[in-house]
C-alpha cells in the first residue's frame, strides 16, 4: 500500500547532472535565498536563478572590462604626446650628476663624439619627468650619443647613463645603452626600434658593439648605414617613436602586455631585434 510519502515523490529526473548542478548553485548562493523563493516550484527557481547567475557573470565581465579599459586609458593618457625640446643648463638641475656628466663627456668625446646641446623634453599632453640630457654627434661614424637623467619623484633615483643611436633607413634605428632594461620598456617595444642593453660595460665596449651589431643589421636587411645626423634629425625621430609607441598601446592587449612586463623583470632580455 503506498504511503503519504510515496505518493508525493518527484519523478527520476531525465537530466539527473543538471539537477546537481543546480543544487550546487542553490548551495553557494543560498546566503541570496528568501524564504518565499524557497518555496517557489523548482523549474520556477530554476529559472529565477539562471537568470541570476547570467546577471552575475555579465556584472563580472562588465566590471573587468571596465577596469581594463580605465588600466588602458590612464597607460595612453600618461604617454607624452607633443614633444617639446628645449635647450638647458645641467645647472637648473639640482639633483644631477655632474661628475658622472663629467667622466662621460671626456669618454665620448675621446671616442670622436662631438658635443651638441644639453636639453630636456616637456610635452604638451601626458606625463614626463624633469630631466636632462647632453646630446653628441660623431661625424665620422654618423651616429648619436646620449647622457641622460632623469629626476622623478623622491625617494626614487633614477642614475645617470648614456646610449648610442644610429638611424638606419627605413624608420629603423638601433640603440645601445649601459642602463638595465625593465618590463615596461619592453611592453611598449617598436618593431623598427632594436635595442642592445650592456649594463656595466665600459662606453667604449659599448660603441664597439653597437657599430659592430649596426653592421650586421644592414647586412642581413640590405639597409645603407647612416650618412647623415643633425639635431634637429634626432628631435624629429625620437617624437616619430613616441607617436609610434601609443599606436602600439591602442592595439595591445594590456593584460596580456602588463603579464609580459612582469616575465621580463623576472627573466630580462638584453636585447630587442625586432622579432614580433
Amino acid at each position: 500500500m503506498a504511503t503519504e510519502s510515496s505518493l508525493h515523490r518527484a519523478p527520476p529526473s531525465v537530466h539527473p547532472e543538471r539537477e546537481a548542478a543546480f543544487d550546487f548553485m542553490r548551495t553557494i548562493t543560498f546566503p541570496l535565498w528568501m524564504p518565499w523563493l524557497a518555496e517557489m516550484p523548482t523549474a520556477v527557481a530554476k529559472t529565477l536563478w539562471i537568470w541570476v547567475w547570467a546577471g552575475g557573470v555579465f556584472f563580472v565581465i562588465g566590471s573587468v572590462a571596465k577596469v581594463y579599459m580605465a588600466v588602458k586609458t590612464a597607460i595612453r593618457t600618461a604617454m607624452p604626446d607633443g614633444l617639446q625640446f628645449a635647450v638647458t643648463t645641467a645647472g637648473q638641475f639640482p639633483a644631477l650628476d655632474a661628475n658622472a656628466l663629467q667622466e662621460y663627456t671626456q669618454v665620448l668625446e675621446s671616442l670622436g663624439f662631438r658635443n651638441e646641446t644639453d636639453y630636456t623634453v616637456t610635452a604638451k599632453t601626458g606625463k614626463t619627468f624633469p630631466g636632462f640630457a647632453r646630446l653628441f654627434i660623431h661625424p665620422h661614424d654618423h651616429c648619436y650619443a646620449e647622457i641622460n637623467q632623469l629626476f622623478p619623484p623622491k625617494p626614487r633615483l633614477v642614475p645617470m647613463r648614456f646610449m648610442i643611436l644610429s638611424e638606419l633607413g627605413e624608420d629603423m634605428a638601433l640603440s645601445s645603452t649601459d642602463r638595465i632594461p625593465d618590463g615596461i620598456t619592453y611592453m611598449l617595444r617598436d618593431a623598427r626600434s632594436f635595442w642592445t642593453s650592456h649594463p656595466q660595460a665600459a662606453p667604449a665596449e659599448v660603441f664597439r658593439a653597437h657599430l659592430e651589431r649596426r653592421r650586421q643589421i644592414a647586412l642581413k636587411r640590405g639597409l645603407r648605414e647612416p650618412t647623415e645626423t643633425s639635431v634637429e634629425t634626432y628631435f624629429t625621430r625620437n617624437a616619430e617613436r613616441t607617436n609610434r609607441r601609443k599606436q602600439r598601446v591602442d592595439r595591445m592587449n594590456i593584460a596580456l602586455g602588463l603579464l609580459e612586463a612582469a616575465f621580463f623583470s623576472i627573466k630580462p632580455k638584453y636585447e630587442w631585434m625586432g622579432e614580433n
